[in-house]
């Protein structure tokens, strides 16, 4: 049989651990979007090395990517903005 001492700290324990669980900052979440894009001709050729510009107007931050071989084009962690 276990005292009450015993069952006391372990209740504290779980307790602790529980609550360090439910306080711990979610990892991995983010505040960002994402832009995916193909550039292609009139034709529906895809167009590789396009150099592609995302401004934002209210910063005048800008970022750069360009398209693959495949005319895609991905922006990660994107700011929300204009």
């Amino acid at each position: 049989m276990s005292s009450p001492t015993s069952r006391r700290t372990a209740f504290s324990v779980v307790l602790v651990l529980s609550l360090s669980l439910l306080f711990t900052p979610a990892f991995g979440q983010s505040t960002g979007g994402r832009i995916i894009g193909r550039v292609a001709d009139s034709t529906g050729a895809v167009i590789s090395g396009v150099q592609i510009t995302l401004a934002n107007e209210a910063t005048s931050v800008s970022r750069d990517t360009k398209t693959d071989q495949n005319g895609d084009y991905t922006l990660v962690e994107v700011a929300p903005g204009n």
